[in-house]
């Protein structure tokens, strides 16, 4: 789909004298096959596995980089899955689509590598975790300024954001606010931010004591803040449809007031979409959204340079 490839080009048996109007169809069509060839060449589609000195695994990774960067590193995404998922998820719910989609009709190339959050069949849900792995800090300190080096992306935090789906919405904001200013946005789909009981119930080698969980926890983190000026993350997105999960609508809803105390909102370019949007907490809603999740992403590297 993002390669280049000599496959339908056949030799010419017999050359027939083209008419005019013929000569300028097979211009036209010569000239749409190579935009179109010119579109799905922008990017290479890697998937790899990262050797972790950290955590002593080797860790999955799905990467859609640009294929010419250029003299400056590309903008990237680092985009994390959901509970029980893999970094193949943003393939999955169109993302590499509606990014090819999104450059052909104008839009900026920027890369996304998808990282995995999943650790000897368990869902580390993106933390260090307090009876577990150091997995926060593998991605952030370890892996994350590896892979930058090997695709030539990110490198400093006006080039960098942070989303994810689900489980990877709170992966997102507890990086995003804990790496204290790696990354300019965070966008969190299908939001969940669990409550201690509902989190320690379900991981408990992840999160620990009460006072363990609020280090861990996105709308605890919020909590520490008076204004968004103190906050590292300059934009931010989250959206919930109004069949998901009543825990985690209740959850989003109080999360979403905590950003609107501290000064995020639609006037200064944020997405608080909570209790506006149809859909459930699945693959239907995140493919109906995902060519406006592309675009907003552009739109924090676009604003990072004005």
């Amino acid at each position: 789909m993002l390669y280049l490839s000599d496959e339908g080009f056949k030799p010419v048996e017999k050359l027939v004298p083209m008419t005019k109007s013929s000569l300028i169809f097979s211009t036209l069509l010569i000239l749409w096959s190579l935009s179109v060839a010119q579109a799905r060449a922008t990017f290479t589609i890697t998937e790899g596995v990262y050797q972790s000195q950290t955590v002593k695994r080797d860790v999955p990774y799905w990467a859609m980089i640009p294929t010419s960067n250029g003299r400056h590193p590309s903008p990237v995404v680092y985009f994390l899955h959901g509970r029980g998922g893999s970094p193949r998820q943003f393939l999955e719910v169109d993302g590499a689509k509606m990014l090819e989609a999104h450059v052909k009709n104008g839009g900026r190339p920027f890369a996304v590598i998808a990282l995995s959050g999943r650790v000897d069949d368990r869902d580390t849900y993106w933390v260090n975790e307090v009876r577990g792995l150091p997995w926060a800090d593998m991605l952030l300190k370890e892996m994350i300024p590896a892979l930058e080096v090997k695709y030539f992306v990110g490198v400093h935090p006006e080039n960098r954001m942070i989303a994810g789906i689900s489980m990877g919405s709170n992966g997102a904001f507890q990086l995003g606010l804990n790496s204290q200013g790696m990354f300019r946005c965070a966008a969190g789909h299908s939001i969940v931010v669990r409550d201690y009981a509902s989190a320690s119930q379900q991981f408990p080698l992840a999160f620990g004591t009460r006072a363990e969980f609020a280090l861990r926890d996105p709308l605890s983190l919020m909590k520490a803040y008076v204004d968004r000026r103190q906050i590292p993350l300059q934009k931010v997105w989250i959206d919930i449809g109004k069949q998901d999960d009543p825990l985690f609508l209740r959850q989003a809803r109080l999360f979403k007031r905590e950003l609107e105390r501290v000064g995020y909102s639609a006037n200064r370019g944020d997405k608080l979409d909570v209790d506006i949007t149809q859909g459930r907490h699945d693959d239907f809603y995140w493919k109906q959204r995902m060519a406006e999740y592309i675009r907003w992403y552009d739109r924090c590297f676009v604003s990072s340079r004005r």
